[in-house]
């Protein structure tokens, strides 16, 4: 339903998770799902759930969030690189 990439915020010098809709899937309903996804995760205060600071529509008619990012210690980045 989406992808999720590491962008760099320009004016706050900062790293954070951006979390899109893909392009061909836009419509009234996946729309509807994506915020009610972002808006319930946004609710929640766990340390296993990474939280939403934003959400909206880019120029391109494409809806994003922004989930927190969440670093890889290095067993688990070490993981992924066995798993692939």
């Amino acid at each position: 339903m989406g992808a999720v990439y590491l962008a760099n915020h320009l004016g706050l010098q900062r790293e954070f998770a951006l979390k899109m809709l893909l392009p061909d899937l836009v419509n009234e309903q996946t729309w509807l799902r994506f915020k009610s996804e972002a808006r319930t995760i946004a609710a929640l205060n766990h340390p296993s759930i990474v939280k939403v600071y934003d959400l909206g529509v880019h120029a391109s008619a494409s809806p994003w969030a922004e989930p927190k990012r969440k670093k890889r210690s290095g067993l688990q980045r070490r993981q992924r690189q066995i798993t692939l």
